[in-house]
């Protein structure tokens, strides 16, 4: 192993390669070092290695590829970042979202759907199906927006906006639900659904999705780069109906950006 760390391949958490760990026989020894997978004190090898974290087990082999394979993701990554134009990126996992749920069959709901992306009804049954749409949302649009509440959205947000009408998004984070974003709706209504959501907006802080169901996800506006991007900050329903006294050390940053959220995995749906 040619690097100073190794990675769970479950957690994907770092664990130094000079961490020891407890054998089978109760010895302490040191898989990821000088002793590999074999016990010095019984000579015994051990197939599966727990994660002392989320004490997954996985193959010793699996251990010493993970760290290589997030290196070659990064280097991709990087490669990626060079190369790309604009907002391209995000165009595609949306459109690769989408079309996962198209293929899955699930782009039909229970309620009403705008006639822009409304699909000839072929059963009898109440779900009716949809389609994505160009995005009807334009800069005048969002710049009035800004000026109203005066803040300023993430620059890749605004895309996003701007990008497709949809119910939902299949998104591999599962921790995150972004609200439907319809042409029948206000931006006022997309971005900040419930009503206190204006205390927040105030303060900077503006909501656009929820996160495990239990916490409101907001862009912390107050510190935004220089390449028109923020944190992105989670708030409890406690402190989000009482936004009286909110301050910006009250809620934990989340994602450092709205690109970290989307290529997120949901690391407890993956096995951690």
């Amino acid at each position: 192993m040619t690097t100073n760390k190794i990675i769970c391949p479950y957690c994907e958490s770092s664990v130094p390669s000079g961490a020891a760990f407890m054998h089978s026989c109760g010895k302490i020894w040191y898989p990821f070092s000088e002793t590999k997978n074999t016990c010095p004190q019984c000579n015994k090898e051990e197939n599966l290695i727990k994660c002392p974290y989320c004490k997954g087990p996985s193959t010793y082999e699996n251990w010493l590829n993970q760290a290589d394979i997030l290196k070659k993701e990064a280097l991709k990554r990087e490669e990626e970042l060079k190369n790309r134009k604009g907002f391209d990126w995000l165009e595609k996992i949306i459109d690769n979202a989408l079309e996962k749920i198209k293929s899955e069959g699930f782009m039909k709901t229970p309620g009403a759907v705008p006639k822009e992306m409304a699909v000839e009804q072929k059963s009898e049954d109440d779900w009716k199906e949809w389609k994505p749409i160009k995005s009807t949302l334009n800069d005048a649009i969002l710049d009035a927006f800004e000026t109203k509440f005066k803040v300023k959205l993430p620059l890749s947000y605004r895309h996003f906006l701007k990008h497709k009408h949809f119910f939902e998004l299949s998104l591999e984070n599962r921790l995150v639900t972004l609200p439907s974003h319809l042409p029948n709706r206000k931006l006022d209504e997309i971005i900040g659904q419930d009503i206190h959501h204006i205390d927040f907006i105030k303060n900077g802080f503006v909501y656009f999705a929820y996160y495990q169901d239990s916490a409101y996800l907001c862009f912390d506006t107050n510190d935004m780069d220089e390449n028109g991007e923020c944190p992105i900050v989670a708030f409890d329903h406690e402190q989000f109906y009482l936004p009286e006294q909110v301050k910006e050390e009250d809620g934990n940053c989340i994602y450092h950006s709205f690109e970290e959220l989307l290529l997120a995995k949901d690391k407890s749906y993956y096995g951690a």
